[in-house]
This record gives C-alpha cells, sequence and structure tokens, in this order.
C-alpha cells in the first residue's frame, strides 16, 4: 500500500503559487525564494522539491529519480500521474542529490532546434545560504552576484560550464533546500569567486 498523505492543503491555490515563485527564480537566476505553501512531503525530497513536483509534474512528463527520491516514486506517480522512465536521457525532469550530479551529462539537453526538450533538474543542496564560491552574471541580473548555496560540489561550476556550452541546448536547474527554492536556467554563467 502506498502512503500518500503528501501533498498540498489548497491544492490548486498552494500549486499557483509555487508556480509564481518557481517562475520568478528562474527570471532572476540563483535568489532564494521561499516559499509560503509548503505540503506534506514526498519520501525522500525536501519540502522544497515536493513543493515542485507537485506544481510541475503531471501525466505527460517523464521523470527520473536518483537514489534518495526513489523512495518517494509510487506517491510521486499516483499523486502527480508522472511516469518514471527507465533512461535518464528520456527524462524530462530529475530529481537528484547533489552528490549524484555526475548524471547531468545524461540527462537530455535538447537539440538546436528543439532546446525546450532538455531536462529540468531539481537538484537538492544542504542549505540556501554559506558560500558556494560561484557568482552568477547573465539574462535576469543586473550584475553579477554571489550564489549563496551549500552543498555544492567542488567541481559544479566546471559541470556547468559544459552542460551549457552547446547554447541553446542545456538543462535548467532548480535548486531546492528546506523550503527555500533558487534556478539556474541554463542561460546564465557560473564563475568562481
Amino acid at each position: 500500500m502506498t502512503d500518500c498523505k503528501a501533498g498540498f492543503n489548497d491544492p490548486v491555490h498552494d500549486a499557483q503559487a509555487v508556480f509564481r515563485y518557481a517562475l520568478d527564480a528562474m527570471a532572476h537566476p540563483g535568489l532564494w525564494y521561499e516559499l509560503r505553501s509548503m505540503p506534506q512531503v514526498l519520501p525522500g525530497f525536501s519540502p522544497a522539491a515536493t513543493a515542485l513536483a507537485l506544481t510541475l509534474l503531471d501525466h505527460e512528463v517523464g521523470v527520473w529519480l536518483g537514489a534518495s527520491a526513489r523512495r518517494g516514486v509510487n506517491a510521486l506517480s499516483l499523486i502527480t500521474g508522472a511516469r518514471r522512465v527507465d533512461r535518464p536521457d528520456e527524462a524530462d525532469f530529475a530529481f537528484l542529490a547533489a552528490n549524484e550530479l555526475d548524471m547531468l551529462p545524461v540527462l537530455a539537453a535538447g537539440t538546436a532546434a528543439a532546446p525546450e526538450l532538455g531536462a529540468t533538474v531539481i537538484l537538492e543542496v544542504d542549505a540556501a545560504s554559506g558560500d558556494s564560491g560561484l557568482i552568477c552574471s547573465g539574462p535576469g541580473l543586473a550584475a553579477p552576484q554571489r550564489l549563496l548555496c551549500s552543498g555544492l560540489p567542488e567541481a559544479f561550476a566546471r559541470q556547468w560550464w559544459h552542460q551549457t556550452n552547446g547554447w541553446p541546448c542545456g538543462r535548467d536547474i532548480f535548486l531546492a533546500a528546506s523550503s527555500s527554492v533558487a534556478a539556474l536556467p541554463r542561460t546564465v554563467t557560473l564563475e568562481a569567486a
């Protein structure tokens, strides 16, 4: 029997609020947004990752789950209708822990004709504070800014460069830390501070 208690108290309005935060996060890369509409969490997911899953996933998308997120696969499928894919390159969305970023190059990057087919990654990090040692610049930012985050691997700037080097192809990333989200769209540049 699947434990299916995860979900928003007010599914329509709470999902709309989270969607607005997700849009704002994509429009302002690297800035953290504290979610106010928090669901009961899925097993293996943070509250923020659960909120994004309940908001962004439906029966039309394929999902790749990292090791810790796999604990919630049954509840995730039952609540959202999303199907778990067998191969990461078939995923529209991927839920990964920071120590699973070696999967990034395997996920779909889209094509020059259809860059929107690149996967969206929800990446669990330790906290929306601390110094990641990275500076964000690019569209949505008036000036370069420091990415406040802890839990990213040291090699993340290099991984980011490799995955965005073929722009417009690449993957967009939502960072999820407790009840906060930030976004790194593939248009942003990350450099060591």
